[in-house]
């Protein structure tokens, strides 16, 4: 530390017996020149380090390594810290001592990782971090491992390093590091970030990163599980927040686990409120978590633990394999094709290409061209991407791509008018698709028009925007006989009126037949064509029309419903058990209760993929990531997910290379190797090579309705438990207990499975 001594001995570095709290007599540092900031023993080498430039009359820059016995120093490591990390002459930025700050050994004793305030470590630019070679006969700086993702200077007008910890994994492969400095979006100031020691090259990037939004991370540790992180930290999955709660963001107060894997916060959060400064010291042992902070209470006043905290193991949980399932095995399918709904008479897509229908109805009629039989000439086609969300009027077999183009009508000429030829007498709806989709009116006022139907004006004045939200899909309907033709006219308010589908549907005075709802099915799946009828799963109480893709994870159906909501529950292939909704973001013991900073609570935000989900059509799951397709788009999206909390990362990933038309639900192998698809237009499954978070080579259809028979449309589409078919083939399970006495063994088989009976264990 900074003290000059103890007990009337002065120097910078002590040895205590911990059974007694004296000073070991046989252990003596040489002098230094400046502050120790941190120590660490690997083997018998004591690692120091701090803000000192001399060590017993020899210059050793911040870091100096000392025999753990005598405490003499040791030739062996001669790496000097240089250099201001912001600070240069005349600058008017902070300015602090040059040197380390905190280090870390992995266990095995060959990777020095070294944090503080640097530009250089021994003449080379190492920018904050370096990472020093411990396996020679002398310690030399790695020169083929740089980052310069520490490099910006964040808040210099009030850090000139913002480095704060540092922890070694138990297994050596990666350093954990975190930092303060403000929220800086794009920086890595305020996070906290692992990176990789096999790594190479002169710009390394982390391995994962996860941002608090503007407040300090001070203290971290890691089990090889975990990472456990400390601070004044508000939130955690905070993405470019800056002192706010943003999209993405979850309550951590103060303390934050996160999965050592993919930096995704866990669902422990016990939390310290008030949070004061903050955490600043961990230790993992094998029993638990020590904390060390400058506070005294764990939770929002609920255990009084002053200044130091133990966590224990014992109790705790262990976090999934990320298991989905077998193959062969079930795999469970919800039918999307809607037997038995309504008698569709006219449908097309205004201004856009055609568009498979979802419900076995007619397609939705083409509208991309100049001319049509049904409308005037004069009004014009635009293309968008996918809409984010649409309201609840909006039928379940609607393709939401309808809202991707739109036909607009500009203010000269004449007024855009749809005629379109219906049965004299029939009675009919007609529903009107709107969205207003572009930028230069999104807000209310901005576009207003009216809609006149068979002479009639049935929407005055509307403003779309103001009605239904900026960006969303919505729907109007009306009823009416028809006198042989259906007139639709569209008139200028302000700005141009708009219209993005059409849709007539036969109306008869007895109630109209309600779909069919689908059941939820399992069919044996070997990789191809299904060669067993298709069982019924159990009942549940989920509406499966309502489902927007399903995936099981570690004995769990995840499944997003068009409520815009994603629920958990257990299924064991014979019951579910009770729905949860996911949403961590709003813990209820946090959610309103305030941080002390400001007017903020602990509330967090959901990411933008709960507003997507009733345009969400298919949901997967593989190696940290859920992966999912979106109606109208041919894209496969990624984002990271973890089971444990349910935490989504607001960060979005299309995949490179997937390009599907009519994508709807999925599943990976349990390999990982394939990627099995369905599509929405045809009904057939198709399968992917599948490397890592990438697909490989062409897509083939290996199932589908002119294959055998199987319409694999659904709503959900997932491997989980189940009962084999008559006659399929189970692989079965072996196991063999063995008693030996000597060189005498006997062995017992009984405890061997054959779920079909048709092989021997």
């Amino acid at each position: 530390g900074t003290f000059p001594g103890i007990n009337g001995e002065s120097g910078r570095v002590f040895l205590l017996d911990a059974a007694t709290g004296e000073v070991v007599s046989s252990f003596s540092a040489p002098t230094m020149n400046g502050q120790v900031r941190d120590l660490v023993r690997s083997g018998d080498r004591l690692y120091v380090a701090g803000l000192f430039n001399s060590v017993g009359g020899q210059e050793h820059r911040g870091l100096v390594a000392l025999d753990a016995t005598s405490g003499s120093r040791l030739d062996f490591l001669g790496v000097d810290l240089t250099e201001n990390h912001n600070w240069t002459e005349g600058s008017t930025g902070a300015r602090a001592g040059v040197g380390a700050s905190k280090i870390a050994v992995d266990p095995a004793g060959t990777t020095l990782a070294v944090v503080g305030n640097f530009r250089k470590a021994d003449g080379l630019e190492r920018r904050q971090m370096v990472l020093v070679d411990l396996t020679g006969p002398t310690a030399q700086v790695r020169p083929d491992w740089r980052t310069r993702r520490y490099e910006p200077a964040c808040y210099s007008w009030a850090f000139d390093t913002y480095m704060r910890g540092v922890a070694a994994s138990p297994d050596g492969q990666s350093f954990v590091v975190v930092t303060t400095g403000g929220g800086n979006p794009g920086t890595l100031c305020d996070t906290v970030a692992t990176w990789d020691v096999d790594a190479t090259g002169d710009d390394v990037q982390p391995v994962w990163v996860d941002e608090s939004g503007g407040d300090s991370l001070l203290g971290v540790g890691t089990s090889g599980a975990a990472v456990y992180t400390g601070g004044h930290q508000r939130w955690a999955n905070n993405l470019n927040g800056r002192d706010f709660a943003n999209t993405g963001s979850v309550p951590r107060p103060g303390l934050t686990g996160y999965d050592a894997v993919t930096g995704i916060p866990l669902s422990w959060n016990p939390g310290r409120h008030p949070r004061g400064v903050g955490a600043e010291a961990f230790t993992v042992t094998d029993d638990g978590l020590w904390m060390g902070s400058d506070t005294i209470w764990v939770g929002k006043f609920d255990y009084r633990r002053a200044r130091l905290a133990f966590f224990p193991n014992a109790g705790g949980h262990q976090l999934g394999a990320g298991d989905t399932g077998e193959l062969p095995g079930n795999v469970y399918l919800a039918s999307s094709v809607q037997a038995g709904g309504e008698d569709v008479i006219f449908r097309v897509n205004a201004g856009g290409p055609q568009l498979a229908a979802l419900d076995g109805g007619p397609a939705w009629a083409a509208d991309d061209g100049t001319t049509s039989p049904w409308r005037n000439s004069g009004s014009n086609a635009a293309a968008y991407g996918l809409v984010p969300s649409a309201t609840p009027e909006v039928p379940g077999a609607t393709p939401l791509e309808i809202y991707s183009s739109e036909r607009w009508d500009p203010a000269t000429g004449e007024e855009m008018a749809w005629a379109i030829p219906v049965a004299s007498g029939t009675d009919i709806t007609v529903r009107l698709y709107l969205a207003n989709r572009c930028t230069c009116t999104d807000l209310p006022g901005e576009r207003v028009f009216d809609v006149v139907l068979e002479g009639s004006t049935v929407l005055d004045d509307l403003d779309l925007t103001a009605t239904y939200g900026d960006d969303v899909g919505a729907v109007e309907e009306f009823d009416i006989t028809s006198d042989g033709s259906v007139d639709i006219e569209l008139r200028h308010v302000v700005e141009n009126p708009l219209v993005n589908g059409i849709e007539i549907v036969r109306r008869d005075d007895a109630p109209a037949p309600e779909p069919e709802a689908p059941a939820l099915q399992h069919v044996w799946f070997s990789g191809g064509a299904v060669e067993h009828e298709a069982g019924t799963a159990p009942a549940s109480d989920i509406d499966w029309t309502t489902v927007r893709g399903a995936e099981m994870i570690d004995g769990e159906l995840f499944y997003a419903t068009s409520d815009r909501t994603l629920h958990r529950r257990t299924f064991d292939g014979e019951q579910f058990g009770p729905a949860t909704s996911v949403d961590p973001y709003r813990d209820p013991y946090w959610y309103d209760y305030p941080t002390g900073s400001g007017s903020s609570t602990y509330g967090g935000v959901q990411p933008s993929f709960y507003a997507q989900i009733p345009s969400v059509s298919g949901l997967a799951y593989h190696d940290g990531q859920l992966y999912y397709t979106r109606a109208g788009s041919s894209s496969l999206f990624a984002r990271g997910f973890l089971p444990d909390s349910g935490i989504l990362r607001e960060s979005t990933r299309t995949v490179a290379g997937f390009s599907q038309p009519d994508v709807g639900e999925l599943f990976f192998d349990p390999s990982g190797s394939h990627l099995y698809f369905t599509t929405a237009a045809t009904g057939e499954l198709s399968r992917i090579g599948w490397d890592g978070s990438l697909p490989q080579g062409a897509a083939t259809v290996v199932s589908g309705p002119g294959i055998d028979g199987t319409d694999w449309r659904s709503t959900a589409l997932f491997l989980a438990d189940g009962p084999p078919p008559a006659g399929a083939n189970v692989a079965p399970t072996a196991t063999a207990e063995a008693s030996c006495t000597g060189q005498e063994c006997t062995f017992d088989g009984t405890g061997a499975t054959d779920p079909d009976g048709t092989e021997h264990a």
